[in-house]
């Protein structure tokens, strides 16, 4: 006979709730078990966490690459020594 597990109803409904929020998208995924395991080493995360990291370098590389395309569009007229604090050294 299996012992019966206390559910803590509070923890149960907050996780329920943290879980639906409309911020958050719950996705069953298949991943190469070798991938993972080196992402999670590399992050030293735990398996969420490297996935959200994974999707922010994602995000940010595609902002880098929408700037680069910008590249010699753009007619900026920087003072780079007045910008930088550092007029009359």
């Amino acid at each position: 006979m299996r012992p019966q597990l206390e559910l803590d109803v509070d923890t149960y409904v907050d996780q329920y709730h943290r879980m639906s929020d409309d911020e958050v998208k719950r996705v069953p995924v298949n991943l190469p078990r070798h991938l993972l395991q080196d992402a999670v080493e590399v992050t030293g995360a735990g398996t969420t966490e490297t996935i959200v990291q994974g999707l922010q370098l994602l995000a940010r590389r595609r902002a880098y690459t929408k700037a680069l395309a910008l590249k010699g569009k753009l007619d900026l007229r920087i003072d780079l020594d007045a910008s930088r604090e550092r007029a009359g050294r």
